[in-house]
């Protein structure tokens, strides 16, 4: 597998994008959206995707990551 610079990784992946593809609903809430977190059973939505800053967070087990790593854990 080619080696990819994680900036140009980043800048090609649109994480509402990417998470919608695997099936979950995003609700906007201000500047961010919001859905229940795939990587762990949620009864609420918990993660919380900032679409500017290209980050996401998840409450629950406290991960925060980009989008390199949101592909690694599919």
């Amino acid at each position: 597998m080619p080696t990819i610079d994680l900036q140009t990784l980043k800048s090609r992946i649109d994480l509402a994008e990417l998470f919608s593809s695997r099936g979950l609903k995003l609700v906007r809430r201000g500047a961010n959206l919001v859905t229940l977190c795939p990587f762990h059973s949620d009864s609420r939505p918990s993660l919380v995707i900032n679409p500017n800053r290209q980050l996401w967070l998840c409450g629950a087990p406290h991960n925060q990551s980009y989008a390199e790593y949101s592909i690694m854990r599919s």
